[in-house]
This record gives structure tokens, sequence and C-alpha cells, in this order.
């Protein structure tokens, strides 16, 4: 398995576009190659590579141990600089030739190759390579919100950071929009900030403000829908050429889909992938911190299923990144914290700081990020196998 982030140079030389989780047909025929053509690749022992890859695992605290990672140059022939996240019994991060003479050449500053960099490690750290049902559009989502945080934990500007997805691709079918991504690499830069201040500008704080105050985008039109967040329609969706859900796409959007079609009633949106579900009924409603639904008017807003188990997602070495609300309170265990959020009925998600043993509560998330330094969970209802923990 394996991700890879080629950089297409543009007039700034940003552009870039990553693929994905799944070794798809489309994308193996790549990695193949890598694998069967050794004497083209070179194990980096103690050169550039080597160095950029310790510079971004030293942002985590972790250190590059050789006997669980490989660092390597491969010459594919591409003029365009590449790199990619392999696992073949060792994690191993792969730069080609092109990438090593950009990062030779320090022109300038290498904030770019950096961010490529960071998220390549981001699969390791959040062990996309390892497991091949994790979605596509989280696991890209994730890694974009590392690269953004590695950046600023190195103090990049934020203009250089988020210049790294400005000329993305947009609207690719399998990958977070254009505007997700410079949602995710602007959270990560703030959050780094949030850890480690810099003296940024007025104006650099009102940029990331506005940035991120946009990442909710624009908004269905409440004369047609009726919203509520952290529900879910389960079933009754709506297939297209044969496959369920729409992805990458924005909740304006979806609306719009569920707009132009006299069958759809009502939708569900993933907020956490950016999945979009057109309903052909309005069906009782469970509870689900990543969903949006919205249901044509005149119909009402379905009462929640009680038949349904009710209980927690838990996710480990992850933290939601939120603003808490009530404000984080010392707590004396993982468990005491889920207990609080269980008994609250606004609260729908929670994370747990190991360390100072802090609970946060949220009534409201955009996704969990990686962070070995907590846990956390949601609550969720789901007829599926296996059920959620119950409270």
């Amino acid at each position: 398995m394996h991700f890879r982030w080629h950089v297409f140079v543009a007039s700034l030389f940003l552009a870039a576009a990553v693929s994905g989780i799944l070794v798809q047909q489309a994308d193996a025929q790549s990695v193949h190659e890598l694998q069967a053509a050794p004497t083209n690749r070179v194990v980096d022992t103690d050169g550039e590579a080597r160095e950029l890859v310790a510079e971004v695992l030293k942002q985590y605290g972790l250190k590059l141990n050789d006997d669980d990672w490989e660092i390597y140059i491969t010459a594919d022939g591409s003029d365009t600089p590449n790199a990619a996240a392999n696992f073949t019994g060792k994690r191993q991060i792969a730069f080609n030739t092109a990438f090593m003479r950009r990062l030779g050449e320090r022109s300038g500053d290498n904030w770019t190759l950096y961010a490529i960099a960071a998220h390549e490690l981001a699969h390791h750290l959040g062990n996309h390579v390892l497991r091949p049902y994790f979605r596509r559009q989280l696991a890209e989502r994730e890694a974009d919100y590392h690269a953004g945080f590695v950046l600023g934990r190195m103090g990049a500007p934020y203009t250089r950071t988020i210049d790294v997805v400005r000329w993305l691709p947009d609207m690719a079918a399998e990958y977070p929009s254009r505007a997700q991504r410079l949602c995710e690499i602007g959270r990560g830069w703030r959050d780094a900030n949030r850890l480690a201040p810099l003296q940024s500008p007025p104006e650099t704080r009102s940029a990331v403000t506005t940035t991120l105050q946009s990442c909710e985008g624009s908004q269905p039109d409440e004369s047609v829908y009726r919203l509520r967040r952290n529900r879910d329609i389960y079933g009754h969706d709506i297939a297209f050429n044969g496959k369920i859900g729409i992805p990458g796409v924005e909740l304006s959007t979806c609306a719009a889909y569920c707009a132009e079609l006299p069958e759809c009633k009502a939708f569900s949106f993933d907020s956490w992938h950016g999945w979009c579900f057109p309903k052909s009924a309005v069906a009782a409603s469970n509870a689900d911190p990543p969903s949006v639904i919205g249901v044509k008017r005149p119909a009402a807003i379905p009462a929640v299923d009680q038949t349904l188990i009710s209980g927690f997602v838990l996710v480990r070495n992850r933290r939601f990144r939120d603003a808490p609300d009530p404000p984080p309170a010392a707590v004396v265990n993982f468990d005491a914290c889920k207990r609080q959020c269980a008994e609250s009925t606004h609260c729908v998600a929670f994370s747990f700081e190991k360390a100072s043993k802090v609970c946060s509560m949220f009534r409201a998330t955009v996704g969990h990020y990686i962070d070995e330094l907590a846990d956390s969970g949601y609550k969720q209802q789901r007829p599926r196998t296996p059920p959620p923990q119950p409270f």
C-alpha cells in the first residue's frame, strides 16, 4: 500500500495532488515500478532526504529510527518532484530525483518540500498505509492538516503554508476539494501556533480567522431545507451509477444535488469526509457527530430512532481540536471523561489529555486528528456490527 504526493510545477512551483489509501489500478503501476526496479532505488543513509524527514519527525518529539524507517531516493524519470509513503516491513518514504534536485538547490525556502514530507509522514503516523479500510477522504485531509501543523511548528509564514494547496486540482472525485484542503492545512498551522505562538502580525491573524471562518462554506437555503447537525438518516440512499454516496463535495453542493432530484426527500452530509448521501425517504434519524441532515420542507426533522444502540466510538491517540464547551476540566481518568460526556445532552465528543488528565467536551466538531498525547471518543447510534461501545 502506498501514498504518493505529486507536485506539479506551476508558475510558483506549487501544485500538488495526492494519491490514495488503497493501491488503486491507476496508481498501482507507479508503486510496482518502484518496487520492481531496485537498481533505480538508493537508500539515503545520511543525506539531505534523511535530514528532512528527521526534522519533520522532530516536530512530534520523534526520532528517525533505522530499525523502523527507511528513506530512499528513486530515479523515476520524472521532472516533477514527488514523494511516496510505502510499507514493506519497514516504514518507507521515497523521494524522486527531481525532489532531491529541488532540495539541493536551496534557492529561497523549502516549505513546500517540508509540507510534502510531513504529508507523507502523516500517512505513516496515522497508520493509513496499514489500514486498507481507511477512507481516502479522511486520510488526505488528515495528512494535509499535519502538513500545516508541521510548517506552523517550524515557523513557516501563514501565506507560504497555504500556498502549498492553492494550486491543487479541484473537485477530483476521490480527493477532498481544494477548499477543504485549504481549511485543513490552515487549521494545522493555527493549532501549531496555539501550542507555540509566533509573533504574527495583525494582518496574518486576520487572514487566518477569515480563512477558517469561510471553511463553513455556504449554507443550504433554509426556506427549502430544515437542517440538523450531529444527525444522520440511516439507509434509503439514492444510488448514482450503481454507487451510494457522492464524494468530495461541500454541504451546499450536497443540498443542490438533492434539490435537483424529485425523488430526493432529504440528504445526509458527512462533513468529516466530504460525502453526500441523498435520501429517498425521511426515516428516523440517529446521533452521528460527523453528519448534517437536510429535510425538504414541509417535512419535519425525523425523530431519533430509540431502538438503535447508543454508545461511543473510541479513537485512541487522537484529539478533537475544536473549541471545547464547557471549558476543559481536570478528571481522574479517561473513563471519567467519557462518563461526563455520556451524562451531558450537549456533548457529542470528548478528548482526554493523558498527562494532565484534562477532559474537553464538544457540542460539535470537524473531526479528530493524530495526537499521541490524547485519547478521544464520540457518540454514535448505528445498526451495525460491531456496535459502538455502550454508554
